[in-house]
């Protein structure tokens, strides 16, 4: 956008020299083989010629339009820059948030493994409780379950955190495929 915006900027430059007179400067040479002709020909048998022409041109009345051009591409340079102010803008806001949800599955993660823990040593309690027939096995059940739930919570969490590290990435501009391990 910047680079667009800059070239509109030479090109509202460009318009004004509309206004500027021209000097073109043209040479031409021509070379002509008249030595295979019957020497009785009516014409004076020229075989170069050198012509050197030089113009001028100025442009008296335009009604306008070169500046009226050169309005219409300052202006649409101005839209740019701001639509890169904007997008600039926009940009921080997404890697801030970026780096909320960074803060946010990390979180998640470190919660989700201490659930999981949680569950795994209850689960171990109550195996070893099964086993001494002290508990039956629908209690079994329900530890083994919820220990289950507890490590599937866990790699939700961790697929979470890798989305939002792709995601920050991204927003830094950067592509997240160069990144994963």
């Amino acid at each position: 956008l910047s680079s667009r915006a800059e070239a509109l900027g030479y090109a509202a430059e460009q318009a004004d020299a509309a206004y500027y007179p021209t000097l073109a400067l043209n040479d031409t040479y021509t070379f002509y083989g008249y030595q295979d002709f019957d020497p009785a020909f009516p014409v004076d048998l020229v075989d170069r010629q050198n012509r050197l022409t030089l113009s001028l041109g100025h442009t008296l009345v335009d009604f306008s339009a070169a500046s009226e051009q050169r309005k219409a591409l300052q202006l649409q340079q101005h839209a740019l820059k701001q639509e890169l102010s904007f997008e600039r803008k926009s940009a921080d806001a997404e890697r801030k948030l970026a780096l909320r949800a960074i803060e946010r599955a990390e979180a998640l993660l470190a919660a989700a493994e201490k659930s999981m823990t949680a569950s795994d040593k209850t689960l171990e309690v109550v195996r070893q409780k099964y086993e001494a027939r002290i508990v039956d096995y629908i209690r079994y059940l329900d530890a083994l379950s919820g220990a289950t739930e507890a490590r599937a919570q866990y790699n939700r969490a961790k697929s979470g955190l890798n989305t939002a590290y792709a995601s920050y990435i991204y927003y830094l501009g950067e592509d997240p495929k160069e990144f994963v391990q």
